[in-house]
């Protein structure tokens, strides 16, 4: 009996990248035993094998295609099954398309040449040599479709904008190829600006420093966790922020999801609280550790990635002064937590040192104007500069 290995759906992009077969045509396979692996924007999921024993008939596809949700590309079957047709395809002829040589050189005049030359010597027409010894490239690195190199192929060696580059492209980390594509479209396709607000952090560090005196590290409440609080508390007031645009219309979210931006490598993995709307300072600060931990552990499911309606980015503690990120995909607001530095203002007349950091929103104009991010951004500052709302 035949069973189908197909690419699962639920992905933002709806289409997934193959990135590596485990087995081989032929092979005996029991269940969940994972037959591939694919690249989706966020994560890297496994292909399974879904019954409990049979033999790996083969595969449609190759590494590195990009594929599209719902498609089958491969079967499990039974020793004396086949491969079936793969669904949705057409016979195509190949046809070999043949380079005429560029300014060819009669067969005479290329025998002449080459016969004067020493056995181990490349072979170019006098024209090339003079033209590459000039410009100070090795013939060895010229490839002609003719028989001789001849002064365009140096040429067109000289203009080729990849002569300084290494050979081959070099492979993405896996899933990163898919990030840069929904970063890429979310940037195209949404109207996105920038709201930067100044936070004076006196109380809430003295705040984070009296709750963490005496707890371990795993206990601890950070500065992102009191941001990500302040934000929930402010969109009571501002709903649009939880909201999203669409061509169809303006999508309401039940609860705020809130995502949080962990860089893993050169990888971008954003695991998401769930109805982080509805949780106290300290249910916010152990579900936003749990996440962290399975992230860097490589132990979280795809469940865990999806679903954000808002996300924070901490790039501070990587002392950062300043910096704004771009939205992701049907969300409407993303924060960013930059470095908390030494600071001055005036007070009654006097210079007083104390600690601030820089807080930027980007927003989707087509939803949210700027009085109203503006508005909403003040809300969270002035919660972040009282802190004790936060902490009920």
């Amino acid at each position: 009996m035949l069973h189908k290995l197909v690419i699962p759906g639920g992905q933002t992009s709806g289409q997934s990248t193959l990135a590596k077969w485990n087995k081989n045509p032929g092979d005996e396979v029991v269940k969940w035993d994972v037959i591939a692996e694919v690249e989706t924007d966020k994560t890297v999921l496994d292909i399974e094998c879904p019954v409990r024993k049979g033999i790996f008939l083969g595969g449609y596809f190759a590494e590195g295609d990009v594929i599209s949700a719902g498609t089958v590309i491969g079967y499990i079957g039974d020793v004396e099954d086949e491969l079936p047709p793969k669904e949705g395809s057409a016979a195509k002829e190949t046809i070999e398309e043949v380079k005429e040589m560029a300014n060819p050189l009669p067969e005479e005049q290329e025998s002449q040449i080459a016969s004067s030359l020493p056995e181990a010597t490349i072979k170019a027409t006098p024209g090339a040599k003079r033209l590459a010894k000039a410009n100070n490239i090795n013939l060895e690195e010229i490839k002609s479709s003719a028989p001789v190199i001849n002064e365009d192929d140096v040429k067109a060696f000289i203009n080729d904008p990849h002569i300084n580059t290494v050979p081959g492209a070099m492979e993405m980390p896996l899933g990163q190829k898919e990030v840069a594509a929904a970063l890429m479209s979310s940037l195209t396709q949404t109207a996105q600006y920038n709201i930067t607000f100044k936070v004076d952090a006196t109380i809430c560090l003295n705040a984070l420093k009296w709750i963490n005196s005496g707890k371990n590290k795993s206990e601890r409440i950070t500065l992102n966790d009191l941001v990500m609080k302040a934000a929930c508390v402010a969109i009571e007031e501002y709903p649009l922020i939880n909201q999203f645009y669409s061509p169809e219309g303006v999508t309401r979210n039940k609860s705020i999801n809130f995502g949080f931006a962990i860089s893993v490598g050169s990888s971008l993995i954003v695991p998401v609280l769930k109805n982080a709307g509805g949780k106290s300072i300290w249910q916010i600060a152990k579900g936003n550790k749990e996440n962290i931990a399975l992230v860097r552990s490589g132990k979280y499911d795809h469940s865990m990635i999806v679903g954000g309606t808002i996300t924070l980015s901490g790039v501070g503690n990587l002392g950062v002064y300043h910096s704004v990120a771009i939205l992701n995909s049907r969300e409407s607001c993303i924060l960013v937590v930059n470095a908390v530095l030494d600071d001055v203002k005036i007070e009654n007349g006097e210079i007083v040192a104390y600690k601030s950091f820089l807080l930027t929103g980007t927003f989707d104009h087509r939803l949210i104007n700027g009085g109203y991010a503006a508005q909403f951004m003040g809300k969270v500052k002035e919660l972040l500069e009282e802190t004790e709302p936060l902490l009920v």
